[in-house]
This record gives structure tokens, sequence and C-alpha cells, in this order.
């Protein structure tokens, strides 16, 4: 059976209710959310999930630099013995750190738009990681096809943005300031002419996030989905108002509330073979 798991604009017992799972961000140490735990606040937090009977996922998705191995080690430890669900991690060095403190912490891949081929799955699998996030883009043929050939835990996201392009950088502030503006908002548009679409782009600390111009919606595909064994099903909040109407409306199979949407590349493929 299918959970949902998101991660929410706001904590509060009815939104948390409603779902199976919660993804939280660390401060630092997590891009994209709308809130960060911090080193005081994570154990409270876990507990708080835990205690609403819902699994917790620690989600660390960010570029791992030197300066941060401590603060990171520091993190792992803290929460090691709070019998979370799973570490999503990005840097591979948050594979090594868990495994060298000999920790029982389930690990997830999410390399976003490598997590595509059941070979690598396969490779982590072989390593001790019990999941993979896989990426968005990919169709829902081939995230079966990956289930049918690795039997491994797979998140999949199925409503939101699609997270395009990160950056360790201020886009957003730089680009006013060169212009001879203040940056006064948190998140802007970027038009693109040739396509006239237009791409949210959200400065988030010191880090930049662009996401596609429309929602993700693969609410059609709940259904197959779960006949095939896929464990968790993923609803990005990321910039979306009312998110608890769509929380709502995947737990009543309500496809009304998505006339406007589209599945994109679950529906539309985007990767090809190399023709030899």
């Amino acid at each position: 059976m299918k959970k949902i798991i998101t991660l929410p604009l706001h904590f509060t017992d009815s939104l948390i209710k409603k779902i199976d799972g919660i993804i939280i961000g660390i401060e630092n140490l997590s891009i994209g959310f709308a809130s960060y735990e911090t080193k005081e606040s994570i154990v409270s937090k876990i507990k708080y999930i835990k205690n609403l009977k819902r699994e917790v996922f620690v989600s660390l998705n960010k570029n791992i630099y030197n300066s941060d191995l401590e603060y990171l080690k520091d993190i792992i430890n803290l929460i090691k013995d709070y019998d979370i669900d799973g570490i999503i991690y990005y840097d591979i060095s948050i594979y090594n750190i868990v495994k060298s403190i000999d920790s029982n912490i389930p690990l997830y891949w999410n390399q976003e738009h490598l997590t595509t081929n059941y070979m690598t799955c396969n490779f982590w699998k072989n390593r001790g990681v019990v999941g993979t996030f896989l990426s968005s883009d990919i169709t829902i043929d081939e995230i079966l096809d990956i289930k049918k050939n690795v039997d491994m835990k797979y998140i999949v996201q199925i409503f939101g943005y699609v997270r395009m392009m990160a950056s360790s950088r201020k886009l957003i502030t730089n680009y006013l300031k060169h212009i001879g503006y203040d940056k006064s908002h948190k998140t802007y548009e970027i038009y693109e002419n040739l396509s006239n679409k237009k791409y949210p782009i959200i400065e988030d600390g010191d880090d930049t996030i662009t996401l596609s111009d429309k929602c993700i919606n693969g609410i059609k595909h709940l259904e197959l989905l779960e006949k095939s064994g896929i464990d968790y099903i993923f609803l990005d909040s990321l910039n979306i108002p009312n998110f608890e109407s769509v929380i709502d409306s995947f737990n009543n199979n309500d496809i009304s509330y998505f006339d406007d949407m589209e599945d994109y590349f679950l529906s539309r493929k985007t990767i090809y073979k190399v023709k030899r």
C-alpha cells in the first residue's frame, strides 16, 4: 500500500494526520524547505511527529563542503538514536559518515536528476542503501522498470513543481544588485521569451532554486503505482498555496482539483539511450 509523504509548509496536527510521513530539512544542510530545523530543535520535531505515529525522514540534500563536515557529523550523531525512518541524502559524504558510525539509520539515495536507472540503484542497494528517491525526469514506464529490476523502497514525486536547478549562490540578490535594485521578495519569476513561459526562482538563504513553469500532477497514475508496489508517493508543497487541499484531493482520488495541470515527464520520455 502506498504511503503519502510531504514537506509541509506548516506543521499542524490536522495536516500531519492526513499523511503518512514528513520530510524535514536541517538548517545549512538542506535546501528548498519552507522552514528548517536547527541542532537545538531537530529532536523535539522528530518526537512530535513520532508521537502522531507518522514516519519521519531527514533530507540532507545540499552539496557538503569540508567546512560542513563536523556540523554534519554532529547532526547525524544527534538523530541516530531517535528511530527516524530514513535519511534522504544527496552528497556521498553523508553515506560515508552514516556507515562510519555504524548507525542503523535507513539511507535513501536522492541525487535528483541522476536517480534514473536500475543499475545505479542496484549499486547503492549492494552497499546497504534501502531506498531511492526517483528522478522527476523519467516516465511511469521507466519507474516501473526500475522497480521490477531492483527490489528497493522507492519514493516517487507525483505532485508539485519540478526542481530544475539549484545553485549555491545568491543569484537573485546578485542580479538585482547588478542592475541597481534591492531584493524585496523571496520568490521571483524568470521569463523565457522563446517559449513564453515563466519559471519561479527562489532564493533560499545562500542558495537559489529554479522550478518548472507548472506543477507536475500524476494523480491518474496513483492506482498503477500502488499496484506495482511503489512505497512512497511524494507531494511537494514548495510554492503551492492551500496545500492541505492538495492532500485532501489525493486522499479522496478527486481528480477535478487538478484539471489545469499535466503529468509532464511521467508520460513524456526525456531521457534517451545513445545509439552506437
